[in-house]
């Protein structure tokens, strides 16, 4: 057979060679001649050729294996105006004599006879991946033109091997020691970021589903709200401590009712439920000046502090009281009522109830008979 090695410099073509005819069973015991091996290790066994006996292979013994490293010197690119010579020619017979020959070159166009082309049996190609000591080698039953080729390699049985470190020191390899690992930036950057996203990816979810420790509140400052929340859980006194004016002092100015004597009766039962009026211009008595725009009440007839915006979204669409029993609950309740000739107001008429109790200069546009009344002076 007529075997093509090709590959780059230090892509180990030629350790793999030696490897490959070494190991073969095929190539045991028969004579093994090379050329352009440099200080091959005596220990093999092999006869090494001179350049003019490397020309005169077609006479060397029948059932030979003849390696020729960097064969452009024996076999070399010819013009095609002239014919082959005879000991290329002579490439087409060489299995009438049972030889079996390896050609080791960088690459076949360019670099060889192109007569020798059509003869190619099997072509080894070898591509260290980084400059490590992994290889991959295509290895295609016939002359690859372009052996880098992405479709030509999906074409190629493909070996993923490893120099073997038992053949270093060998023989003479002038790149052998030289080349290094070289990883291209774009792709180790690419792997970097893969590795913290993952990493980011198992942290996030190691979070959300192991189960957070109950923390305690401080009942302190939180459960009796009274407090300053600027001050430190180290400033707050411990009630039983304060002396009988400090437990009449407010903790907010103005508001007596934060002292800390009140703390045990001023615990909220309720929260201010927002009923909202908008006046306009000219249903707005002159009386009503203080009361233009839109403004909210709690339940107990209290202005609220709600932004205009928010009121308006109240007055037009109503607001949802998280605290109210759905109205399958409440048509039971009111049934009870009216079974016992009772009526319950709802919590807007409360609201206006205790505002017109409160302020009764003022008016709900719900209440007309009101309105007329104050701009007649009744």
């Amino acid at each position: 057979m007529l075997y093509q090695v090709t590959g780059t410099p230090g892509q180990g073509k030629t350790l793999n060679t030696i490897k490959f005819v070494n190991e073969s069973k095929q190539f045991k015991d028969r004579p093994i001649y090379y050329f352009g091996i440099k200080d091959l290790d005596e220990s093999f066994g092999w006869v090494e050729l001179t350049e003019e006996e490397a020309f005169k292979w077609p006479e060397l013994p029948s059932g030979s294996v003849i390696i020729f490293d960097e064969a452009y010197n024996i076999f070399p690119v010819r013009h095609a105006s002239k014919k082959p010579p005879e000991h290329v020619k002579k490439l087409a017979t060489h299995r009438h004599q049972g030889m079996d020959i390896i050609l080791i070159n960088q690459k076949i166009s360019g670099q060889v006879d192109p007569f020798i082309k059509g003869l190619i049996n099997e072509h080894h190609h070898y591509d260290r991946i980084f400059g490590s000591s992994a290889v991959n080698r295509f290895v295609w039953a016939r002359c690859c033109d372009n052996p880098n080729s992405p479709s030509e390699r999906k074409s190629a049985n493909t070996v993923l091997c490893k120099l073997d470190k038992t053949y270093f020191g060998k023989y003479h390899s002038a790149d052998q020691h030289t080349h290094t690992t070289q990883y291209p930036k774009g792709r180790i950057a690419l792997l970097l970021g893969a590795i913290v996203l993952c990493i980011s990816m198992v942290y996030y979810a190691y979070a959300q589903l192991s189960p957070q420790p109950p923390t305690a509140p401080n009942q302190q400052q939180f459960n009796d709200g009274f407090s300053d929340p600027a001050s430190s859980p180290t400033d707050v006194k411990d009630p039983s401590k304060l002396t009988y004016a400090e437990s009449y002092t407010p903790e907010i100015d103005g508001m007596p009712w934060t002292a800390p004597v009140y703390k045990d009766v001023m615990q909220p039962v309720t929260y201010p439920k927002p009923n909202c009026v908008k006046w306009s211009e000219h249903e707005r008595p002159e009386s009503t000046d203080k009361m233009k725009g839109c403004h909210c009440f709690s339940q107990q007839g209290t202005r609220m502090n709600v932004n205009e915006t928010l009121c308006k979204a109240i007055v037009a669409g109503g607001f949802f009281d998280v605290t109210r029993p759905d109205p399958d609950q409440e048509s039971q309740e009111g049934y009870m009522r009216v079974s016992r000739g009772e009526s319950e107001p709802s919590q807007g008429q409360l609201a206006a109830q205790e505002y017109r109790r409160r302020h009764p200069q003022t008016f709900f546009l719900n209440d007309r008979t009101r309105y007329r009344n104050l701009k007649s002076g009744q």
